[in-house]
C-alpha cells in the first residue's frame, strides 16, 4: 500500500425537496517516499468514476490545499461555520432533561 483515498457516502439536502447522493472525500494520504508518482491522482480519478457510477452528483472535502484538489475538479464553494452556544440558549425538550454542561464553563 502506497496511498489511500476514502469516499464516505452521504446525502445532501438541496433546497426543500431534493436530497442528492454525495461523496465525501476523506483519508487522502500517501507515504512520503511514494509522493510524486501519481498514486493520489489515479485514486482521485477512480474515486470520481465511482461517485458517478453511484449517482453521487456532488462531493465535498476539507482540503489541506485548494490548488492540489482544483486540478482534479474541486473548488471552494463556501465557508464552514462553527457556532458555540451556552446550553441555556437551547430550547429544552423532554429528551434533553438530563443534559448538563460537564465542561465547567
Amino acid at each position: 500500500l502506497q496511498a489511500a483515498v476514502g469516499v464516505e457516502h452521504f446525502a445532501c439536502h438541496w433546497g426543500t425537496q431534493n436530497i442528492l447522493p454525495m461523496g465525501g472525500v476523506a483519508g487522502v494520504a500517501t507515504f512520503a517516499q511514494a509522493r510524486g508518482r501519481g498514486y493520489i491522482d489515479q485514486l482521485l480519478r477512480r474515486s470520481l468514476e465511482g461517485m458517478r457510477e453511484r449517482g453521487q452528483t456532488i462531493s465535498a472535502l476539507y482540503p489541506f490545499s485548494w490548488a492540489f484538489y482544483r486540478k482534479h475538479g474541486w473548488d471552494w464553494v463556501g465557508k464552514k461555520y462553527e457556532v458555540k452556544l451556552p446550553l441555556a440558549e437551547l430550547k429544552s425538550s423532554p429528551e434533553g432533561r438530563s443534559v448538563q454542561d460537564i465542561t465547567g464553563d
